[in-house]
């Protein structure tokens, strides 16, 4: 088994982001999935750009799945990404969950 490529704590921010997502209201969700999804597209571009490979537009799997997809390309992007990068990550996943807790 690979070991988990995110900072320790990306993953603590990540797994507090995925508890609050599954309690908060689906009007309230439906306001932060556009940012959710752009943080995502953006990781999965830089992984792509990293790996010399061509950009794809990520699929909208709406409020349900949106952080499934955010997940998947933070690890994406944690394996791929050099330290500066990946303190960005962690400053990024945070603002991200605290902008859930006030949405």
């Amino acid at each position: 088994m690979t070991p988990d490529p995110l900072p320790r704590q990306a993953r603590i921010d990540l797994e507090r982001l995925v508890r609050r997502w599954r309690s908060l209201p689906l009007d309230r969700a439906l306001v932060v999935v556009p940012a959710v999804y752009a943080l995502a597209q953006a990781y999965a571009d830089e992984s792509a750009d990293a790996a010399g490979i061509p950009r794809r537009t990520l699929p909208d799997l709406g409020a349900a799945g949106a952080l499934d997809v955010l997940t998947v390309c933070s690890h994406d992007l944690a394996r791929d990404g050099t330290p500066e990068r990946l303190e960005r990550l962690v400053a990024e996943l945070a603002d991200l969950r605290r902008s859930v807790g006030a949405a």
